[in-house]
């Protein structure tokens, strides 16, 4: 079985990294002290990443079963797993 990277894997490998280096990392210390509250509310900038990632379409990568309607990419679970790595 050949377990090569297809084109569209390695595509949304490289998204997700850019998207992660530009929004995630530079948000790191605003999420550990969100985190730390005692309300357990989530940070206000998690509605907008969601948006973003949307946007991106980088949302709902691992349902190969999503109806035309609705929103994600589907993927198999070969292409899907390297980017959950």
């Amino acid at each position: 079985m050949d377990f090569s990277y297809s084109d569209k894997s390695l595509l949304l490998q490289h998204q997700l990294i850019d998207f992660y280096e530009a929004n995630i990392i530079p948000r790191w210390a605003e999420w550990q002290t969100a985190i730390k509250r005692e309300d357990n509310s989530r940070p206000g900038f998690v509605s907008e990443l969601r948006a973003k990632v949307k946007a991106q379409g980088l949302w709902n990568l691992a349902l190969p079963d999503l109806q035309s309607d609705e929103p994600g990419t589907r993927l198999s679970n070969l292409e899907y797993a390297p980017l959950a790595e």
